[in-house]
């Protein structure tokens, strides 16, 4: 029934600005709102805007659900303009968002981590996405700027966590699509260097291994 919404386990009743109160059940809600309505007649709708056509940053608002929400805004239905991906959003929420479908410009630290890094990061809709640990503030950066191209022309997320694994000890893929080739001989670093292709890689680990490890 109109003006009469489940919230938890009971049910909220709103008439107009003035009037909001909560029931144990539905059928305790509709009569409250039912006696409302006969005795003071249906209430003005004084918060009621149209939302269409509005641009808020890269978003264009195509207009209200009807749906209610916690706050005192709308929710609203808007097409992000750039990735064409259409979401449904309480409207002072993406006001909050600059129109900017979430992103959070914090893209690598200033500073390396304990073990020399530099942490890219990126937040999207909200989401917080970790992009890796990079050797410098150039690469952490590069790292963002993928993430946030893949998502802008491509609507895709980045993952969760990036899986380097070859299924070849001390080699690794790159996020550049090259490949590391990694020695560590007493937990020293012995050997290391990128290369363009996996083949390239393998035949570098091997005889890496030959010359510092012996053996075939």
């Amino acid at each position: 029934m109109r003006g009469v919404y489940k919230q938890g386990n009971l049910w909220r009743v709103i008439y107009g600005r003035e009037i909001s109160k909560f029931y144990k059940t539905e059928q305790e809600a509709n009569h409250e709102r039912r006696r409302l309505e006969v005795t003071y007649g249906m209430p003005l709708n004084h918060s009621k805007r149209e939302y269409g056509n509005e641009r808020v940053g890269n978003f264009l608002i195509l207009g209200s659900t009807g749906k209610p929400c916690n706050g005192r805004s709308q929710t609203v239905l808007a097409i992000n303009e750039i990735t064409g991906k259409i979401v449904e959003k309480e409207y002072d929420t993406l006001k909050r968002m600059n129109g900017t479908g979430g992103f959070r410009f914090s893209k690598y630290v200033a500073t390396p981590d304990k073990y020399g890094k530099y942490k890219a990061q990126i937040q999207i809709e909200n989401q917080h996405f970790n992009l890796g640990y990079f050797r410098t503030p150039a690469e952490a950066e590069n790292a963002y700027h993928i993430a946030l191209n893949d998502y802008i022309k491509f609507d895709r997320l980045p993952h969760k966590k990036y899986n380097h694994s070859t299924g070849i000890k001390g080699v690794h893929h790159l996020k550049n699509g090259k490949y590391e080739v990694v020695l560590h001989v007493k937990k020293r670093k012995v050997y290391y260097k990128v290369f363009n292709t996996l083949d390239e890689a393998i035949a570098a680990r091997k005889a890496a291994e030959h010359k510092y490890l012996g053996g075939n």
